[in-house]
């Protein structure tokens, strides 16, 4: 599930979707805070998650979520879909699901092909360019340490900003985003691999593995 307030009444609303060809959210439902049925999109024939890479099960995670990224103070969903055989990136109205704006998804057949086992596309908000200007879109792609990762982020118009492609075990399934260097804008972890607002490559912690989860917090402090 994602949350976050679809139709604008200040409470949290649900985006609920299984999984379509190639990890894509294949049918989507959007429910309100008292469990009716806002809109759908997709296609309504999928019954269950669709199976996916060498152990042909689904991965669970594919690229949705709600947040206000025009700023206009109404949420847009951003959801990739399966249309004409190739995944498609998209901004969807909130309160009806009408598409605003779309572009070919930068995770093409040729990134989303090879060997793979538990491809997990991610999607994540971050304001790469300070609190107080627009946010951007952060997209990453990786399956489980077997196929070269890719992270790429596009501004709510969906240009690109800045793509850029890692080693398999650099990038890791579920990614985080936050100030490391006190500069006011974010930077992305995305598993063994941090890299700086403008998408330059801060380090790199070389591992056999990738790294599953990772977060960025301010930690309590301790003691004196």
């Amino acid at each position: 599930p994602c949350l976050g307030d679809l139709d604008g009444d200040g409470r949290v609303d649900v985006l609920l979707y299984r999984q379509g060809p190639q990890t894509t959210p294949g049918y989507v439902i959007a429910v309100d805070h008292d469990g009716q049925t806002l809109w759908t999109r997709g296609d309504s024939s999928i019954v269950k998650h669709m199976p996916d890479g060498d152990y042909r099960e689904p991965a669970l995670r594919g690229i949705a979520l709600i947040y206000d990224i025009d700023d206009d103070g109404s949420s847009e969903v951003i959801a990739e879909f399966w249309q004409d055989g190739r995944p498609m990136l998209c901004v969807l109205d909130g309160k009806s699901g009408q598409t605003e704006r779309s572009v070919p998804s930068p995770f093409d057949l040729d990134v989303r092909g090879g060997k793979r086992s538990r491809c997990h596309p991610v999607g994540m908000i971050a304001r790469l360019h300070g609190k107080d200007k627009p946010p951007a879109i952060v997209l990453k792609y990786e399956a489980s340490g077997r196929v070269p990762t890719h992270a790429v982020a596009l501004d709510a118009s969906l240009n690109t900003l800045w793509h850029v492609a890692a080693k398999p075990t650099d990038v890791g399934h579920v990614p985080t985003v936050g100030d490391v260097d006190g500069d006011g804008r974010d930077e992305v972890a995305l598993g063994n691999l941090l890299l700086d607002d403008d998408g330059t490559k801060l380090w790199c912690n070389a591992a056999p593995n990738h790294a599953d989860c990772t977060a960025i917090f301010q930690p309590f402090p301790g003691p004196e």
